[in-house]
């Protein structure tokens, strides 16, 4: 998210120079009674498994791509033949 906030607030202060804006960084689930309770305007979270929630409406930003990144030495002085080689091959839909 840190990528996110920075542009979006610029474009904020040039379109919307009036606009009081202010950032609350925290966990989704912590801030939700502040918006429930009008303390929030809005909240930009990621959302792993997206749900309902009562009185509020959601939008999808953009998709978010996910790395796997390692070290060159295998950890710990195991070696795990291919696990890093095949992580092109996994994929979280199918992970249990």
């Amino acid at each position: 998210m840190p990528t996110l906030i920075p542009p979006v607030i610029r474009l904020m202060n040039h379109t919307a120079p009036d606009v009081n804006l202010s950032t609350v960084e925290g966990h989704f689930l912590s801030m939700l009674p502040a918006l429930n309770d009008s303390r929030l305007d809005f909240i930009i979270a990621r959302a792993w498994q997206p749900q309902e929630y009562p009185g509020s409406v959601q939008r999808k930003l953009y998709d978010e791509r996910l790395l796997v990144v390692a070290g060159a030495a295998p950890s710990a002085g195991t070696q795990r033949r291919g696990a890093l080689g095949q992580c092109h091959r996994l994929s979280l839909d199918h992970a249990a």
